[in-house]
């Protein structure tokens, strides 16, 4: 902005005005993030625009060629917003197209260093490109993993009960924001400490995995299966009225009552108690849960194997 408006002193040219329009879109998609959070359309504007800048500051006459120390910049906005795959190849484009332009504006090819001068802006760029994806690039994708594994369980393979409480909060506001309906489920294998005692952890283990999975291909994918406790799965389920999620999770239940696990010659059978509770708007995330977990022990009270909704 200040070299857009230096030069403006002396009469508005092209790239002024382009300068100082792309300085103005960046300035809104900042308000906008500030104020909305952030998205990839986002991320895409910002590439677009600094790429731009950077074509207007190479061909402007009135430049120096000391610009090429800054095409590292659109291949940085790049890292910062894409995944690594993507951001490979759009930071390998962005510096194509600077270095184009930089050798239209300021390469000389009858000058002797000519050979030099190309050979040090391919390598300058192969250099940028792969010490950006190896120190950026790589350690997101290993900061990704690592934070997957932090916010999974090892035995189910559902997210945990820290990924739980992070989506449940998300969902709720969303359902504030919305005025729209959400249920929370709570579902506990039945005798679960009965099938430990009798045929050992190692089969408790297996049951707990089967359950996991038959829930997890059950619901819908909008849905969010998190394993809460020692044999208790939550299920979060956004834009569903009581009634709605009662017929789903009672379908659930059908499902894995007909669900038999062999153990070494033997066939157990499983079922589950399910509790559900319908969010009330501005009702806090520990009193939703709360109520969910009292309906699932009303069921167990009530015979087990049976879904129940809380009422007052």
């Amino acid at each position: 902005m200040p070299v857009a408006f230096a030069r403006a002193t002396s009469g508005w040219d092209n790239a002024s005005i382009i300068q100082l329009a792309c300085t103005a879109i960046l300035l809104l998609v900042f308000i906008r993030v500030y104020n909305k959070g952030y998205a990839k359309a986002a991320g895409i504007i910002i590439f677009c625009i600094d790429v731009i800048l950077m074509s207007v500051v190479i061909l402007d006459p009135q430049g120096s060629p000391l610009i090429v120390l800054f095409f590292i910049t659109p291949l940085l906005v790049a890292y910062l917003f894409f995944p690594s795959k993507v951001a490979i190849g759009l930071s390998t484009a962005a510096y194509l197209i600077q270095s184009y332009l930089y050798y239209l504006q300021y390469i000389d090819t009858s000058s002797s260093q000519y050979i030099f001068e190309m050979v040090l802006l391919i390598f300058s760029g192969i250099s940028c490109v792969a010490g950006l994806h190896v120190v950026i690039g790589l350690r997101h994708d290993i900061e990704k993993r690592l934070m997957s594994v932090a916010l999974t369980d090892a035995l189910t393979h559902l997210p945990n009960k820290m990924y739980f409480n992070d989506r449940l909060a998300q969902e709720l506001n969303r359902a504030d924001r919305d005025k729209s309906a959400l249920c929370l489920g709570l579902i506990d294998l039945d005798l679960f400490k009965l099938i430990n005692d009798t045929y050992g952890h190692e089969c408790g283990d297996m049951v707990l995995e089967k359950t996991a999975k038959i829930i997890n291909t059950s619901i819908r994918e909008q849905d969010t299966a998190c394993r809460v406790g020692g044999e208790e799965i939550a299920i979060i389920m956004p834009n569903v009225t009581n009634k709605e999620a009662t017929n789903m999770l009672e379908r659930l239940r059908k499902e894995i009552q007909h669900t038999f696990i062999v153990w070494k010659g033997d066939s157990i059978n499983l079922t589950i108690s399910v509790g559900i509770a319908e969010y009330q708007p501005l009702q806090d995330k520990p009193q939703l849960f709360a109520k969910a977990d009292s309906a699932m022990y009303e069921a167990k009270k009530k015979g087990r194997n049976q879904v129940i909704s809380w009422s007052p």
